[in-house]
């Protein structure tokens, strides 16, 4: 794994070579931060992935995150030296020990023994497995017998290097040597440059020389033609010495072919071809005497200091400051122009240019006193516009003019400029928009016309001149639209009812927009739609200040935490409602930012697309520069250890299976994953297979924990991801078995098995006697107690038939008048609604006929109520002769009486049906020897003409009724016809 995982390197890119050293991602660790030590001599890479620091506390072991010492995992002695075996192990020198790391453990690689003198300087393994001792006077050969002296007086051996020929040299103190065989003879003869710190083969197989007096590249004459030896020695030429100067303590050449040279008292140094380029203490390296350089296996670069280690790495962000020339670190504006340039506004700076790489900076501009801007545009002949505190600015042809005299302009704050075909176009601070032209304030109108912008009230944020010519506002009312020929009722867009800060153009039909509302606001021009998406939504921020879209229309926004990105797609689908949430990735200082703050809404604009398509920010320390073709892409799987276990607070190397004693219930597994990156931005998951059904997302943490597992066997698997999101699946894991205590053992169940069972018999045996005695006296219980029950059963049915008929007495009663033992009105409510349900149904038809008994009050005062009820049953029985089997006759109260008819052949059955009413009424009713008269009055109203529910119909035969009463009775009248001539014959008793 491994070996597969350095395989990979030769894929990754190194440093990149066009960016200057204080523009790589720069991270610095002290003893304040953790190291343990204060300088840092040796730095080195393990197969494992580990990082191995020799410092002036012993060896230290880093994974990003954390500093381990390593001092009690070797012995009990001082480690003197690192180095690379041969096969690509980490060797370690002690005063006694040649130790190797394999498999996450060291082992004696030489038989231990002590140097005879000398105090160790260095080690070193060669292709053929000699290993070398340098001491401060001697050259030792650590034999697998014994150590053996090679050469004596050689002052301080510091380094060693084999070259692709097989042949070892040797850097010391007296010189540059070779060894071979056994011997170590004189490099250079009479060309010897003392003394030699450091030495170095690069990629062009080029020999380089760390030596007291600075950097030497080594000339090797070649052989002449017969093979023999050449006759000039080697020599060397000293490289860049006005330049790189003093004592070379490290070399090392990254994968972009960069070389970086460490040197004891001036920093840190990069050789580009000629180009020499410098990082030391003032730049922020934690200190200028630099001891050790080292390239890592993901391209980044660890610098060793007198103070401290250092990291250089690649960022997915390049921030441009005032070490690139810019006048000033605050930032507050970018604009592209025609030709290529970014121009940025450096505030109490001046104006920069950015134009192939090379930074041109203007720190004084004539007429102005102090350099105050807020906002830029370019009109249509190339002119730079500025809006500055003390007036506009035109920059033309390398040439300033201030603009100042009108009141309007001086001492007001211009946050938004653009220029269109009739000249250029500013908001003020007195919440007015002006047109500037000829060199004169003028109202800003839309073809001669006043509009929402002419005068005071609606502070303009952001002016966008798109390319159809439309003028888009963003103000404190929202959104507004300026074209020609366009009706001023249209100028306002409705659908935006927030104040709008700031206004993006993606280039495909779409304006998006900031402002002082939570989120980003999409408006698609061609319907007005809207779609917001909030921080809720997955947006890393509610408040963006800019935002910007790659060549695939992408969206990034700049807000005051950082810069973040979403897909187009993505967008999209949100807004079409296919997902609910937006993935976005965020950038920030662990990407080269050297803040997260972006500038201000109120700088206009706060960002630009340069030609080669990369997009530029400004922020409060410097303008940043993302180029989203181009982002370094971190592809190595991070490689994963298991490095402990913790049982109880006892702690275990986690170098195998173990088990895990009866007792023991608290169990951590520490783990970590070897990508140096972003180590922050690491990320984990792990399963304990045998407890946990999925994978549990841990992110960031680097340990799990369980508590009380059940007896049984286990297996913990971690894997990880790297900044990048790429992950190791393989991952590493490791296996246990937590012992059971003696009674939860098979043979201790079974024990407690076999006596449940011998006891269950026993008491089987004595319950059986008890059952018997028991028996015969329920069987004498159950006798009487189903003599009582029988009894009892009677008595329910009794009771049952009485209610069965008290509750047939008491239907009748609510549903039935008790003096004509008609239905009641409950009851007429209820077939009249059942009715009305079926017709609509079924589309059929019905008629309500409404009947009132003529003069039935004047017969109840002069003769009584019993002659009034006597009428009634009268009038009851006429009814319901008179009408069919299937209508419903119904006492509503009083002396109103109802009849539903079902009929569909309209009121033709229904005015025959009513005549035979009327007809049926002519007898009269004795009583007790008078003649009761009885002539009725009718109302008809018919569904679904009359009304279609229950209340309508009602009302509408009231009032048919009250026309036949109206019309003095003994008559019917329909609820939409004419009175009727018929009447009743009135009889008289013969």
């Amino acid at each position: 794994m491994a070996a597969l995982l350095f395989a990979c390197t030769a894929f990754l890119h190194g440093l990149e070579p066009d960016k200057r050293i204080d523009q790589y991602g720069h991270d610095v660790w002290t003893s304040q931060r953790g190291l343990p030590g204060e300088a840092v001599y040796q730095i080195m890479q393990s197969l494992d992935g580990y990082l191995w620091l020799r410092t002036s506390s012993g060896l230290v072991r880093f994974d990003g995150v954390r500093f381990v010492s390593m001092d009690s995992a070797v012995g009990s002695e001082p480690i003197k030296a690192l180095a690379m075996s041969a096969s690509g192990d980490l060797l370690v020198r002690t005063t006694s020990r040649t130790a190797i790391y394999k498999s996450g453990a060291f082992a004696d690689y030489r038989p231990v023994q002590p140097l005879p003198d000398g105090e160790i300087k260095s080690v070193f393994e060669s292709r053929q497995h000699e290993v070398l001792i340098g001491a401060d006077d001697f050259l030792y050969l650590g034999d697998t017998q014994r150590i053996k002296l090679i050469q004596h007086g050689t002052e301080a051996v510091s380094s060693f290097l084999q070259d692709e020929t097989g042949k070892v040299w040797v850097g010391a103190s007296t010189g540059l040597a070779t060894y071979h065989a056994g011997i170590l003879s004189d490099a250079l003869g009479k060309n010897r440059v003392p003394p030699v710190f450091s030495l170095l083969e690069d990629s062009k197989r080029q020999i380089w020389v760390g030596a007291a007096a600075g950097l030497y590249r080594l000339n090797q004459p070649s052989p002449n033609p017969l093979g023999h030896r050449p006759e000039s020695d080697p020599s060397l030429t000293q490289v860049a010495p006005g330049k790189i100067s003093g004592p070379v303590n490290a070399i090392a050449e990254d994968r972009s072919g960069n070389l970086w040279v460490g040197t004891t008292s001036n920093g840190l140094f990069r050789r580009q071809g000629d180009s020499i380029s410098s990082f030391g203490l003032t730049d922020g390296l934690s200190d200028n005497r630099v001891l050790a350089i080292f390239e890592d296996r993901e391209g980044s670069l660890w610098v060793g200091t007198g103070s401290g280690l250092d990291r250089f790495r690649n960022t997915k962000v390049t921030t441009y400051t005032t070490y690139e020339g810019l006048p000033s670190n605050t930032t507050r504006a970018a604009l592209r122009t025609r030709d290529g340039s970014i121009y940025v506004i450096c505030d109490n700076g001046g104006l920069a240019r950015i134009k192939d790489g090379v930074i041109t900076a203007t720190r004084e501009i004539p007429g102005i006193k102090v350099f105050n801007a807020s906002s830029m545009t370019e009109d249509k002949d190339g002119s730079i516009w500025i809006g500055n505190m003390q007036g506009l600015v035109r920059f033309k042809d390398g040439v300033f003019t201030a603009y100042g005299g009108d009141p309007r302009l001086v001492g007001k704050f211009i946050p938004a400029l653009a220029a269109d075909e009739d000249g250029l176009i500013y908001s003020s601070s007195d919440t007015v928009t002006y047109r500037f032209k000829d060199g004169k304030v003028q109202p800003f109108t839309v073809g001669g016309r006043r509009n929402l912008q002419s005068g005071p009230g609606n502070y303009a944020f952001a002016i966008y001149h798109d390319p159809a010519g439309t003028l888009w506002f963003g103000t404190e009312q929202g959104l507004s639209r300026y074209a020609r020929g366009q009706p001023p009722n249209t100028f306002r867009i409705n659908q935006i009812q927030f104040p709008v800060t700031s206004i993006s153009d993606d280039g495909r039909g779409s304006l998006w927009l900031g402002g002082r509302t939570p989120g980003l606001t999409r408006f698609r021009i061609s319907d007005r739609r809207i779609t917001h998406y909030k921080k809720i939504d997955g947006l890393f921020d509610d408040y963006p200040t800019r935002a910007l879209f790659d060549d695939d229309g992408n969206p990034w926004i700049s807000t005051s935490n950082g810069i973040y990105s979403a897909r187009r797609k993505d967008m999209d689908d949100f807004a079409d409602g296919r997902i609910s949430t937006v993935p976005t990735v965020v950038y920030g200082i662990a990407d080269g930012m050297k803040t997260s703050e972006a500038s201000t809404p109120s700088a206009q604009p706060g960002g630009a697309i340069g030609p080669d398509g990369r997009l530029w920010f400004t922020t409060s320390k410097g303008i940043v520069a993302i180029d989203p073709r181009h982002l370094p892409h971190n592809a190595l799987a991070p490689p994963v250890v298991l490095e402990s276990v913790v049982i109880d607070n006892a702690t275990m190397p986690a170098s195998g299976d173990f088990q895990v004693p009866p007792g023991k219930d608290k169990l951590e597994f520490h783990y970590t994953a070897l990508s140096f990156v972003v180590p922050e931005r690491v990320r984990f998951k792990y399963q304990l297979e045998g407890y946990d059904r999925q994978w549990v997302d841990a992110g960031p943490r680097r340990v799990a924990y369980y508590n009380n597992l059940s007896p049984g066997h286990y297996r913990f698997k971690v894997i990880a991801a790297n900044d990048d999101g790429v992950w190791n699946d393989v991952g590493a894991s490791i296996g246990f078995e937590m012992k059971p205590h003696f009674y939860q053992t098979h043979w201790f169940q079974l024990l407690c098995g076999l006596l449940i069972i011998l006891a269950a018999i026993a008491g089987h045996r004595i319950n059986t006697r008890i059952f018997r005695r028991r028996a015969l006296e329920l069987n004498r219980l159950v006798e009487e107690r189903t003599a009582e029950l029988r009894k009892s059963t009677l008595d329910l049915e009794k009771s049952t038939a009485e209610l069965q008929e008290s509750k047939r007495h008491l239907e009748q009663v609510a549903f039935l008048d008790s003096l004509t033992g008609l239905p009641n009105r409950r009851m007429f409510t209820q077939q009249i609604r059942k009715m009305l349900a079926m017709s609509k149904r079924t589309g059929g038809r019905f008629t309500l006929v409404m009947i009132d008994l003529d003069q039935f009050k004047r017969t109840n005062d002069t003769m009584g109520h019993d002659a009034g009820d006597a009428l009634l049953i009268h009038a009851a029985g006429r009814l319901k002769a008179a009408v069919r089997e299937t209508d419903c006759v119904a006492r509503l109260g009083g002396d109103e009486f109802a009849v539903l008819i079902a009929s569909d052949d309209g009121a033709i059955s229904v005015d025959l049906i009513c005549r035979r009413i009327l007809d049926n009424f002519v007898p009269v009713a004795p009583y007790k020897g008078a003649e009761l008269k009885i002539t009725p009055s009718i109302g008809v109203a018919t569904f679904p003409d009359d009304g279609e529910t229950d209340e309508a119909l009602c009302k509408a035969a009231d009032i048919a009724l009250y026309k036949a009463k109206g019309s003095g009775g003994n008559c019917q009248r329909f609820y939409h016809q004419e009175p009727s001539t018929h009447t009743v014959r009135e009889l008289t008793r013969p």
